[in-house]
């Protein structure tokens, strides 16, 4: 049987059916539950039947964002109700979803877990509320019975306004305890449980202290990707769970739910304009390998709106940074496990710290600042030089330094704030900062004249505040993590910036 009035018609999934444009969330009950293996898993076997998939990941995660993309060919894209204004947030959305067939997102943490005990806002369910998203829950089943029913049930019924269309069991024992269960869940919730895995650690991803692994570290991984499409054909039902989500809908909420700390923006279209004739062109290098990684598709579009050409080196290979740079982009990653690299790579450390010195415009954040630093001191007590163009050394640590949402007042004016403003970020690392020189930072400190602190973090749940990062010439280094689509602001400045310097080294 196949709708002719959809606008897919001719796409086969086990020979079925076709279907209108579908859109659903893949939620967890906690952490760890396999949410991201079922999200990348359907990516891939819809991307596989020939539909144009696109992938989106809630809140600020780096890594999962990175098997999305390799599973259905498209970058995937950031929906974080904390760092984008809601505007903005749905304009995204809107954007990437309609030019794919099928839109998948994977929710983050537990379904309910957000900002607080009774504050939604960050979660999966605020996301989901927002852009109208139906649910898919995927449960732990592995040492349960009949109690995954009330798990299911209490999921599905805490929040009327959310709509849990399936349920996909991960780690069941084997075929009679996937049996057990979903009698038991069907029977009790009413909702139709879709599929059910059983614990296959051939097809896990491995993990490391910021979490998973990211998937340009992997060899191999598209075997196992197309392995993983495969098991979930066999394991879910493809064409119910998308006649599910056809039938739910994903219907834009009529007004915004929450607000988050975030002033709400201007909508895309007036925050990414089209570049103006005439405009200076600007040559930004963004530091893409290995050791850097963590970049939001949404954010590196918007600087290309705005006139910038991104251009991508490699600080792991030793070769000049390309010509005519107007300004630099150090994201984040895991210079660390890479330090002994990145410190052979002589040649480019000494020409981005050239860059710096004549006051180039660079935006470091977490591990690009860490690249910046005098040096990094691994777990294993070894020390790494790096660029030296701030005077501290990096330090790992065995526990969490920092992680959350922060409000960033600027202390110093710098290529993405002036003095007094205020920006948005994240905060997930592992290391410290340790000033080298003697002196301390802040107002232009012994050990470096020119260097002052960036930023006052203020965390919004606690109202607790710390200095962190620096402001030096023309760089801004700090542990936080932007989107720059929502501070559209900062990110204008930071092109301006670079336009700037590119004038003044033409005279």
């Amino acid at each position: 049987m196949e709708r002719r009035d959809s606008p897919h018609a001719g796409t086969d999934l086990k020979g079925g059916i076709t279907l209108a444009q579908p859109a659903f969330m893949v939620a967890g009950t906690h952490s760890g539950c396999g949410k991201t293996t079922v999200a990348t898993g359907l990516m891939a076997a819809f991307a596989g039947a020939g539909l144009a998939v696109q992938g989106f990941k809630a809140g600020p995660d780096y890594i999962d964002p990175g098997f999305h993309t390799l599973a259905t060919g498209r970058p995937s894209r950031n929906l974080d109700t904390r760092l984008l204004p809601l505007p903005i947030l749905r304009n995204l959305y809107r954007r990437a979803a309609e030019r794919a067939k099928v839109n998948v997102v994977e929710g983050v943490m537990g379904l309910f877990d957000g900002a607080g005990a009774a504050d939604e806002r960050g979660s999966s369910a605020h996301l989901a509320r927002i852009l109208g998203l139906p649910v898919v829950l995927v449960v732990d089943a592995s040492g349960m019975g009949r109690s995954a029913a009330a798990m299911v049930t209490g999921y599905a019924r805490f929040e009327p306004a959310l709509k849990v269309i399936g349920v996909v069991l991960n780690r069941v024992s084997g075929p009679s305890h996937a049996a057990l269960i979903t009698e038991a869940v069907e029977g009790a919730a009413g909702i139709p449980v879709i599929g059910s895995l059983g614990r296959d650690d051939g097809l896990s991803l491995p993990h490391r202290h910021l979490g998973l692994v990211p998937a340009a570290e992997q060899e191999g991984l598209r075997r196992t990707l197309s392995a993983l499409a495969g098991k979930i054909r066999e394991s879910i039902d493809l064409e119910r769970l998308l006649q599910l989500a056809d039938a739910a809908g994903a219907r834009t909420a009529e007004r915004d739910v929450g607000e988050g700390f975030i002033e709400e923006g201007t909508p895309l279209e007036d925050a990414a304009e089209l570049p103006h004739p005439g405009r200076p062109a600007v040559r930004i290098g963004i530091a893409r390998d290995k050791a850097f990684s963590f970049y939001y598709a949404d954010a590196l579009e918007h600087l290309e709106s705005l006139g910038a050409e991104l251009v991508p080196f490699s600080p792991l290979s030793d070769e000049p940074l390309p010509r005519d740079l107007s300004g630099l982009y150090l994201g984040g990653g895991f210079p660390e496990v890479f330090a002994a690299e990145l410190a052979a790579a002589g040649r480019t450390r000494e020409e981005v710290r050239a860059f710096a010195e004549a006051g180039g415009p660079v935006i470091a954040e977490c591990g690009g600042m860490m690249y910046l630093c005098d040096s990094i001191l691994d777990r294993e007590g070894r020390r790494h030089p790096m660029a030296g163009v701030l005077p501290a050394r990096a330090e790992m640590t065995p526990t969490l330094q920092g992680l959350g949402y922060v409000e960033a007042l600027a202390l110093a004016d710098n290529p993405l704030a002036a003095r007094g403003d205020s920006i948005a970020g994240h905060l997930f690392h592992y290391s410290r900062l340790v000033v080298v020189g003697g002196g301390e930072i802040g107002g232009g400190g012994e050990s470096c004249p020119d260097c002052f602190r960036a930023f006052c973090l203020r965390r919004p749940s606690t109202g607790t505040e710390r200095e962190d990062g620096f402001a030096r010439l023309g760089t801004v280094a700090s542990y936080l993590h932007l989107h720059l689509a929502g501070i559209p602001a900062a990110a204008r400045r930071f092109v301006e910036h670079c336009a700037s310097f590119t004038a003044r080294r033409a005279f």
